[in-house]
């Protein structure tokens, strides 16, 4: 199935009206983003080791892989891509949420399990004993 566009001719058409000129597409733009199918990581974050909490560890974060490579600029120095999907970082309550999502929009997804956390007790006499 051929698309037909309109195009604006200067001084010929009145903007992109029934006046103007035509013509086939084989590809419209609003298909583009299908051709290229978007892969997600969907992993739980580690704790930061500026806080002794663990809350915000306890989320779900989505994020897009970036299929543009990175690219530095001369002048500042800094990295940018043109894929804007890099910059998305979606946070779910539980993993089955995060993949519901994926699912839905019909992303490929990697799943990360996270590592267990071993809790090693310590004791403040512990500091203070003589080991060869």
């Amino acid at each position: 199935m051929k698309y037909r566009r309109g195009v604006a001719q200067s001084g010929s058409a009145p903007g992109l009206g029934p006046g103007g000129r035509w013509f086939e597409s084989s590809l419209p733009d609003h298909l583009w983003e299908h051709v290229r199918m978007s892969e997600a990581l969907i992993y739980q974050p580690a704790k930061s080791a500026m806080q002794s909490g663990r809350l915000l560890s306890k989320i779900w974060i989505l994020e897009f892989q970036s299929f543009d490579p990175q690219t530095k600029d001369r002048l500042m120095g800094w990295y940018s891509s043109s894929d804007t999907k890099s910059q998305i970082r979606l946070h779910f309550h539980s993993k089955e949420e995060a993949i519901y999502f994926a699912k839905q929009n019909g992303l490929s997804y990697t799943f990360i399990n996270p590592l267990e956390r071993r809790v090693r007790p310590k004791n403040y006499a512990e500091n203070f004993l003589y080991r060869k």
